[in-house]
Protein backbone atom coordinates (compact mmCIF):
# COMPACT_ATOMS: atom_id res chain seq x y z
CA UNK A 1 0.00 0.00 0.00
CA UNK A 2 1.58 3.08 -0.91
CA UNK A 3 -0.36 6.10 0.11
CA UNK A 4 -0.52 9.54 -1.71
CA UNK A 5 -0.69 12.97 -0.26
CA UNK A 6 -1.75 15.76 -2.04
CA UNK A 7 -2.44 19.16 -0.65
CA UNK A 8 -4.80 21.75 -2.78
CA UNK A 9 -2.81 24.80 -2.62
CA UNK A 10 -6.23 26.99 -3.38
CA UNK A 11 -7.54 25.30 -0.07
CA UNK A 12 -5.26 27.62 2.00
CA UNK A 13 -8.15 30.06 4.65
CA UNK A 14 -6.68 31.84 6.91
CA UNK A 15 -8.91 33.72 9.88
CA UNK A 16 -8.16 36.29 12.56
CA UNK A 17 -12.16 35.84 13.96
CA UNK A 18 -11.72 34.55 17.24
CA UNK A 19 -7.71 34.81 17.03
CA UNK A 20 -5.73 34.18 14.01
CA UNK A 21 -6.17 30.53 12.64
CA UNK A 22 -5.80 28.72 9.26
CA UNK A 23 -7.05 25.26 7.66
CA UNK A 24 -5.67 23.00 4.80
CA UNK A 25 -7.37 20.76 2.64
CA UNK A 26 -5.11 17.62 1.44
CA UNK A 27 -6.73 14.32 -0.84
CA UNK A 28 -5.18 11.57 0.10
CA UNK A 29 -5.31 7.91 -1.52
CA UNK A 30 -4.03 4.58 -2.26
CA UNK A 31 -2.10 4.43 -5.82
CA UNK A 32 -2.85 1.12 -6.21
CA UNK A 33 -6.80 1.16 -5.64
CA UNK A 34 -6.60 -0.30 -2.28
CA UNK A 35 -9.19 1.36 0.40
CA UNK A 36 -7.50 3.35 2.79
CA UNK A 37 -8.73 3.41 6.50
CA UNK A 38 -8.82 7.14 8.24
CA UNK A 39 -5.58 5.91 10.43
CA UNK A 40 -3.43 4.75 7.29
CA UNK A 41 -4.14 8.33 6.11
CA UNK A 42 -3.63 10.33 9.06
CA UNK A 43 -0.65 7.99 9.80
CA UNK A 44 0.99 8.50 6.04
CA UNK A 45 4.35 10.30 5.08
CA UNK A 46 3.51 13.89 4.08
CA UNK A 47 0.50 14.26 6.22
CA UNK A 48 0.85 16.70 9.17
CA UNK A 49 1.32 16.19 12.16
CA UNK A 50 -0.34 17.82 15.49
CA UNK A 51 1.95 20.67 16.60
CA UNK A 52 3.67 20.90 12.95
CA UNK A 53 4.29 24.59 11.65
CA UNK A 54 2.20 26.22 9.09
CA UNK A 55 4.21 26.50 5.86
CA UNK A 56 3.23 30.39 5.29
CA UNK A 57 3.20 31.06 9.33
CA UNK A 58 5.32 29.35 11.47
CA UNK A 59 3.45 30.36 14.47
CA UNK A 60 0.69 28.58 13.70
CA UNK A 61 0.58 24.68 14.63
CA UNK A 62 -0.96 21.80 13.58
CA UNK A 63 -4.14 21.40 15.74
CA UNK A 64 -7.06 19.41 14.75
CA UNK A 65 -8.25 17.47 11.34
CA UNK A 66 -11.57 16.07 9.89
CA UNK A 67 -11.37 13.35 7.74
CA UNK A 68 -14.12 12.72 5.36
CA UNK A 69 -14.38 9.96 2.65
CA UNK A 70 -15.05 12.15 -1.10
CA UNK A 71 -18.29 11.99 -2.42
CA UNK A 72 -17.02 12.65 -5.90
CA UNK A 73 -14.21 10.54 -5.80
CA UNK A 74 -13.89 6.68 -4.87
CA UNK A 75 -11.41 5.91 -2.66
CA UNK A 76 -10.07 9.11 -1.90
CA UNK A 77 -10.06 10.74 1.39
CA UNK A 78 -10.60 14.62 2.08
CA UNK A 79 -8.28 15.66 4.90
CA UNK A 80 -8.66 19.24 6.40
CA UNK A 81 -6.24 20.25 9.48
CA UNK A 82 -6.83 23.38 11.49
CA UNK A 83 -3.81 25.27 12.41
CA UNK A 84 -3.54 27.65 15.35
CA UNK A 85 -1.67 29.83 17.39
CA UNK A 86 -0.79 27.76 20.69
CA UNK A 87 -1.64 28.92 24.11
CA UNK A 88 -0.51 25.90 26.20
CA UNK A 89 0.43 22.19 25.38
CA UNK A 90 -1.59 20.77 22.18
CA UNK A 91 -2.11 17.32 22.34
CA UNK A 92 -3.01 14.71 19.95
CA UNK A 93 -6.41 13.04 21.29
CA UNK A 94 -6.29 9.72 22.01
CA UNK A 95 -2.58 9.75 22.04
CA UNK A 96 -0.16 9.11 24.98
CA UNK A 97 1.23 12.21 26.25
CA UNK A 98 4.78 11.44 25.31
CA UNK A 99 7.66 13.21 27.88
CA UNK A 100 9.39 16.48 25.66
CA UNK A 101 12.59 18.48 26.94
CA UNK A 102 14.40 20.78 25.43
CA UNK A 103 17.10 23.32 26.35
CA UNK A 104 17.34 26.38 24.17
CA UNK A 105 20.88 28.19 24.78
CA UNK A 106 24.16 29.55 22.69
CA UNK A 107 27.43 27.75 21.39
CA UNK A 108 30.25 29.80 19.88
CA UNK A 109 31.33 28.59 16.30
CA UNK A 110 34.26 29.39 14.38
CA UNK A 111 33.24 31.67 11.61
CA UNK A 112 35.02 33.22 8.66
CA UNK A 113 32.35 35.64 8.16
CA UNK A 114 29.47 37.38 9.57
CA UNK A 115 25.83 37.78 8.29
CA UNK A 116 26.61 35.14 5.50
CA UNK A 117 24.15 34.53 2.61
CA UNK A 118 22.55 31.10 3.16
CA UNK A 119 22.99 28.72 0.31
CA UNK A 120 19.70 27.90 -2.61
CA UNK A 121 20.45 24.22 -1.72
CA UNK A 122 21.36 23.64 1.88
CA UNK A 123 21.53 20.05 1.32
CA UNK A 124 24.26 20.35 -0.80
CA UNK A 125 25.74 24.06 -1.40
CA UNK A 126 27.44 25.22 -4.43
CA UNK A 127 31.40 23.47 -3.66
CA UNK A 128 32.93 26.98 -5.01
CA UNK A 129 29.78 29.88 -3.79
CA UNK A 130 31.14 31.93 -2.03
CA UNK A 131 29.13 32.55 0.97
CA UNK A 132 28.92 36.88 1.23
CA UNK A 133 28.62 38.34 4.04
CA UNK A 134 31.37 40.59 6.21
CA UNK A 135 34.96 39.14 7.26
CA UNK A 136 35.90 38.45 10.52
CA UNK A 137 38.56 36.12 10.30
CA UNK A 138 41.95 37.60 11.46
CA UNK A 139 44.91 36.55 9.51
CA UNK A 140 43.12 33.70 7.85
CA UNK A 141 42.00 32.33 11.23
CA UNK A 142 38.17 31.84 12.22
CA UNK A 143 36.98 34.11 15.24
CA UNK A 144 34.28 32.33 17.82
CA UNK A 145 30.66 33.97 17.23
CA UNK A 146 27.73 32.85 19.68
CA UNK A 147 24.36 31.06 17.95
CA UNK A 148 21.08 29.89 19.35
CA UNK A 149 20.94 26.43 19.49
CA UNK A 150 18.46 23.68 21.23
CA UNK A 151 19.14 20.43 22.15
CA UNK A 152 15.79 18.26 22.60
CA UNK A 153 15.30 15.03 24.44
CA UNK A 154 11.81 13.09 23.74
CA UNK A 155 11.70 10.33 25.60
CA UNK A 156 8.96 7.32 25.07
CA UNK A 157 7.86 3.77 25.67
CA UNK A 158 7.19 1.14 23.74
CA UNK A 159 5.66 -2.52 23.97
CA UNK A 160 7.25 -5.10 21.04
CA UNK A 161 8.28 -8.90 21.27
CA UNK A 162 11.47 -7.71 19.63
CA UNK A 163 13.29 -4.25 19.21
CA UNK A 164 14.32 -3.65 15.13
CA UNK A 165 17.09 -0.78 15.58
CA UNK A 166 17.25 -0.22 11.91
CA UNK A 167 15.30 2.83 11.47
CA UNK A 168 17.09 4.20 14.76
CA UNK A 169 20.51 3.45 13.11
CA UNK A 170 19.17 4.75 9.71
CA UNK A 171 18.27 7.89 10.79
CA UNK A 172 21.85 9.01 13.20
CA UNK A 173 22.72 12.03 11.86
CA UNK A 174 20.15 13.38 9.43
CA UNK A 175 17.86 16.23 9.25
CA UNK A 176 14.04 16.93 9.31
CA UNK A 177 12.79 16.98 5.84
CA UNK A 178 9.92 18.63 7.25
CA UNK A 179 9.00 20.85 9.60
CA UNK A 180 9.44 19.14 13.26
CA UNK A 181 8.00 20.07 16.52
CA UNK A 182 7.03 23.72 14.92
CA UNK A 183 10.93 24.50 13.43
CA UNK A 184 11.89 24.24 10.16
CA UNK A 185 12.44 21.73 7.62
CA UNK A 186 16.10 20.36 7.99
CA UNK A 187 17.34 22.33 10.92
CA UNK A 188 16.85 19.71 13.41
CA UNK A 189 19.08 17.08 13.39
CA UNK A 190 18.53 13.69 14.99
CA UNK A 191 21.78 12.35 17.25
CA UNK A 192 20.52 9.21 18.06
CA UNK A 193 18.98 7.60 20.97
CA UNK A 194 19.34 6.20 23.97
CA UNK A 195 17.98 2.83 24.45
CA UNK A 196 17.01 0.66 27.97
CA UNK A 197 14.92 -2.36 28.27
CA UNK A 198 12.02 -2.38 31.51
CA UNK A 199 10.78 -5.29 31.08
CA UNK A 200 10.52 -8.68 28.75
CA UNK A 201 8.73 -6.59 26.34
CA UNK A 202 8.83 -2.91 27.36
CA UNK A 203 11.77 -0.88 26.05
CA UNK A 204 12.18 2.65 27.07
CA UNK A 205 13.35 4.94 24.36
CA UNK A 206 15.14 8.71 24.91
CA UNK A 207 15.68 10.42 21.24
CA UNK A 208 18.38 13.38 21.05
CA UNK A 209 18.00 16.47 18.46
CA UNK A 210 20.13 19.56 17.81
CA UNK A 211 18.46 22.35 16.51
CA UNK A 212 20.36 25.35 15.09
CA UNK A 213 19.09 28.94 12.57
CA UNK A 214 21.62 28.08 9.85
CA UNK A 215 20.69 24.45 9.27
CA UNK A 216 23.89 22.71 10.42
CA UNK A 217 25.92 24.75 7.79
CA UNK A 218 29.33 25.60 8.91
CA UNK A 219 31.83 27.82 7.02
CA UNK A 220 35.07 26.82 5.19
CA UNK A 221 37.90 29.14 3.67
CA UNK A 222 39.33 28.60 0.19
CA UNK A 223 42.44 26.26 0.35
CA UNK A 224 46.37 25.70 -0.71
CA UNK A 225 47.75 22.69 -1.68
CA UNK A 226 49.44 23.12 1.43
CA UNK A 227 45.98 23.08 3.65
CA UNK A 228 46.46 26.82 4.46
CA UNK A 229 43.20 29.63 4.15
CA UNK A 230 44.17 31.44 0.66
CA UNK A 231 44.02 35.11 1.32
CA UNK A 232 44.65 38.60 -0.67
CA UNK A 233 47.80 39.92 -0.36
CA UNK A 234 46.80 42.84 2.00
CA UNK A 235 44.50 40.01 4.35
CA UNK A 236 41.34 41.86 3.53
CA UNK A 237 39.22 39.38 1.74
CA UNK A 238 39.29 35.61 1.55
CA UNK A 239 36.94 33.11 -0.63
CA UNK A 240 34.45 31.19 2.06
CA UNK A 241 32.19 28.35 1.39
CA UNK A 242 29.35 26.78 3.21
CA UNK A 243 29.47 22.97 3.97
CA UNK A 244 26.87 20.79 4.90
CA UNK A 245 27.90 17.46 7.49
CA UNK A 246 24.70 16.19 7.51
CA UNK A 247 23.68 16.36 3.76
CA UNK A 248 20.91 13.87 3.96
CA UNK A 249 17.23 14.22 5.43
CA UNK A 250 14.51 11.75 6.83
CA UNK A 251 11.10 12.02 8.04
CA UNK A 252 11.36 12.52 11.84
CA UNK A 253 7.73 10.27 12.27
CA UNK A 254 9.46 7.45 14.05
CA UNK A 255 9.06 9.32 17.30
CA UNK A 256 5.41 8.52 18.45
CA UNK A 257 2.97 11.06 19.65
CA UNK A 258 5.37 13.77 18.51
Amino acid sequence: MTITITELQDSREFSTTDGFKASRKFLAYDDEGIPASAEDIIDASGMPLVGDGHPDFVQLVADTYTATPSTSRAGVWEVVWNYVIPTGDIVDTGEEVIPLDMRATVKAFDMYRKNPNLPANINSPGISDDIGGTLVSISGKPVSLWIPTASIRITEEITAGSFNAAYLLNSTGKRNYRPFLGLNAGSVVFHGADLSRKSLYTYNIVYSFEWDPVFHLRQEPEMDQQGKPVRNLDDTDMEVYWRQPYPNTVDFGFVGGI
